[in-house]
């Protein structure tokens, strides 16, 4: 079998077992990643992809058991705003470029 030939089929078949180990790759990652998160997501829960966790969101009211009233809550930030603008430590002019 002349030379040419036999480095022809390797080249196929490389690329061929290139192509199946791809594919493979491709499906695992939509099996393992994608398919588990819009699942959770269609259900209306939070997807955490670092821990691949599907949580419920809870309600921040239920767990502190404080009324839900968000205008109060507004004006009473608005209201100490100026003294937290007060106190938050000011920036100071560096002369020296920043590389």
């Amino acid at each position: 079998m002349p030379i040419m030939t036999r480095f022809i089929n390797r080249l196929f078949l490389g690329t061929i077992a290139l192509f199946v180990l791809s594919t493979a790759a491709v499906v695992a990652y939509q099996l393992i990643y994608v398919i588990p998160a819009k699942r959770c997501e269609t259900a209306g829960r939070w997807w955490d992809p670092g821990s691949r966790t599907c949580a419920t969101p809870i309600f921040i009211p239920h767990i502190t058991g404080r009324p839900l009233n968000t205008q109060e809550a507004a004006a009473a930030a608005a209201a100490a705003l100026p003294e937290a603008q007060e106190r938050s430590p000011k920036p100071t002019y560096d002369p020296r470029p920043s590389f």
